[in-house]
């Protein structure tokens, strides 16, 4: 099969835009439970982590709009009720 320059690009764009989310994906993911030299690692899979600060501008990893944290045992008396609030809003 023969493709003109023109079919070959239009093949390779389509491939692109298919596959660079899930490669790209699955590029985190190395980072951030498979290589424990990388400072993004975060913890191995199946493993719960907190990450107990607030985010800013100056981190590149892309995190939600709200902080939260999964585990409730973490979370300090107070801040109980904020977790229930958030718990609602993600279940929305």
């Amino acid at each position: 099969m023969n493709l003109t320059p023109t079919e070959a690009r239009a093949i390779a764009k389509e491939a692109y835009i298919y596959a660079f989310p899930i490669v790209d994906n699955m590029r985190v993911q190395y980072a951030y439970f498979t290589d424990k030299n990388n400072p993004d690692y975060k913890a191995p899979y199946n493993t719960l982590f907190n990450i107990p600060r607030v985010f800013t501008p100056d981190d590149k990893a892309i995190q939600g709009s709200m902080p939260f944290h999964v585990g409730r045992d973490a979370l300090p008396d107070d801040r109980r009720g904020a977790e229930r609030v958030i718990g609602k809003v993600l279940q929305a």
